[in-house]
């Protein structure tokens, strides 16, 4: 049960820092777009969420990462067949 709550961990983690540098590569590339809500003290805010999510995740076992990257390339490779399948 140990391993389970490390590996949603992980994948939580990393799906937060992605989000954090997605708000801050948006609020660059797309400064006009309409927001119902804004982060304040952008960037700070999402460069601290990162940093401790990244902190978080670097602390995990090294079990942990072999299983995240294991899961993420089998999710990766079931993407793709989808998109194949669906494009043709």
């Amino acid at each position: 049960m140990k391993h389970l709550a490390e590996l949603v961990n992980i994948g939580t983690l990393a799906a937060f820092s992605l989000v954090c540098g997605g708000v801050i590569i948006l609020r660059y590339t797309q400064p006009n777009m309409r927001r119902p809500f804004k982060t304040p003290f952008s960037p700070l805010i999402p460069l601290l969420g990162m940093g401790i999510s990244i902190f978080l995740m670097i602390t995990l076992p090294r079990i942990t990462w072999e299983r995240f990257i294991i899961w993420m390339a089998v999710g990766v490779v079931i993407y793709f067949v989808i998109a194949v399948f669906i494009a043709y």
